[in-house]
């Protein structure tokens, strides 16, 4: 799952994220959060261009 924050807030969806940053100019940061509550920041919210990121060394599905 992906969480981005804005400020103090936390968001699920990209969109509300940048709308949120639109509105209040604060930079916002991208987290990874796994399902055993490990996490990986990600970087910084890009109001333009792409938001992906690739983590080195991350978990993929074809793992095993």
């Amino acid at each position: 799952m992906t969480v981005y924050y804005v400020g103090e807030n936390q968001y699920f969806n990209l969109r509300a994220a940048k709308a949120e940053m639109k509105r209040t100019g604060q930079p916002g940061q991208k987290v990874k959060v796994y399902a055993n509550g490990e996490w990986i920041p990600c970087g910084e919210i890009k109001m333009h261009g792409s938001n992906r990121c690739h983590i080195v060394g991350a978990r993929t599905s074809n793992a095993y």
